[in-house]
C-alpha cells in the first residue's frame, strides 16, 4: 500500500473501533434501560395488586 491508502486504512481502522465502542455503549445503556423498564413493570403489577386487596377489603367492609 502506498502511504497514502495506508493512512486510509488507518483512519478507517480507527473509526470502526470507535464505532465498535460507541456501539458497545448503547448496548450497556439498552440493557440498562431494559431493566429499569423490566423493574418498573413488576413494581406496577406489585401497586396494582395491592390496590387491588385495599379496594377489596374496602367494599366488603373490612378495615386495616
Amino acid at each position: 500500500l502506498t502511504p497514502e491508502q495506508q493512512e486510509l486504512m488507518n483512519d478507517l481502522a480507527s473509526s470502526l473501533q470507535k464505532t465498535q465502542q460507541h456501539m458497545n455503549e448503547m448496548n450497556d445503556l439498552y440493557l440498562q434501560a431494559t431493566q429499569r423498564f423490566t423493574n418498573v413493570q413488576a413494581q406496577y403489577a406489585q401497586l396494582e395488586l395491592e390496590y387491588r386487596n385495599l379496594l377489596e377489603k374496602q367494599l366488603s367492609g373490612q378495615t386495616g
